[in-house]
């Protein structure tokens, strides 16, 4: 999926750049990468060999007839290469310094397990956009694949999911403890920049959902000059 991000430099600084795979924050416990990466030389050798044989065996031994796996949501949501990339812009007039961040969210429909990979994805956008900002106001753009119908639009917009999409919460498989502990919430809600501007959501373009702006700030340092990112800008 591609993603790419452009500011014009003769109205902002760049101050920082963010660039994160969502993926990661949802692998395996660390312990078992570190003991996958102890494997080296002859043993893993023998380990690829080891499994390809078993593989042959295995495919001369089965049934000519196929049997699909069944779907395996955070195993699906953890093998995505998605990037989000996220920039801290310093406006050359003087201000707040700000964040914009876009992603190009997986593409899965058709299915309840489908729509809770992308609700996984959806849920570490926000919170990786939110953690880079540090307390400055930013936007999360890009392309979410989703409509204003869909899960990932309440949980985005509302904070989480409830009444007919409660059953996209993501599983907690046994064991899993990175799943576990996974919460599907966004805090604080974001707000559609197309609704801001013009008080509904386009019709006819998902992709065009992709500018969500947040709700106003409310840190003291701030005062009574709790504004939101224009959203015409």
């Amino acid at each position: 999926m591609g993603v790419a991000l452009a500011w014009p430099q003769d109205k902002y600084d760049l101050v920082t750049i963010d660039c994160a795979r969502l993926s990661d924050d949802v692998q395996e416990a660390k312990q078992k990468w570190e003991k996958r990466e102890e494997i080296t030389g002859i043993r893993k050798l023998a380990s690829n060999l080891k499994t390809r044989l078993r593989n042959v065996v295995s495919a001369l031994t089965s049934s000519l007839e196929y049997e699909r796996p069944p779907f395996d949501g955070w195993k699906e949501a953890r093998k995505k290469h998605n990037v989000l990339v996220t920039a801290t812009l310093q406006p050359k007039k003087g201000g707040d310094a700000f964040c914009v961040g876009t992603y190009h969210m997986p593409c899965l429909f058709g299915s309840v397990d489908k729509e809770r990979v992308m609700v996984i994805h959806a849920s570490l956008a926000a919170a990786r956009v939110k953690k880079v900002a540090a307390g400055k106001r930013y936007v999360l753009c890009g392309d979410f694949n989703v409509k204003p119908y869909d899960a990932c639009y309440q949980l985005l917009t509302q904070g989480s999911l409830s009444g007919d999409f409660a059953d996209r919460q993501p599983t907690k498989p046994d064991g899993d403890v990175v799943a576990g502990n996974f919460s599907s919430t966004v805090n604080p809600p974001l707000k559609s920049a197309y609704v801001l501007a013009n008080g509904k959501e386009p019709r006819g373009n998902q992709s065009r959902l992709a500018i969500s702006a947040p709700r106003p700030s409310e840190r003291p340092k701030l005062g009574h000059d709790r504004r939101e990112i224009d959203s015409t800008d």
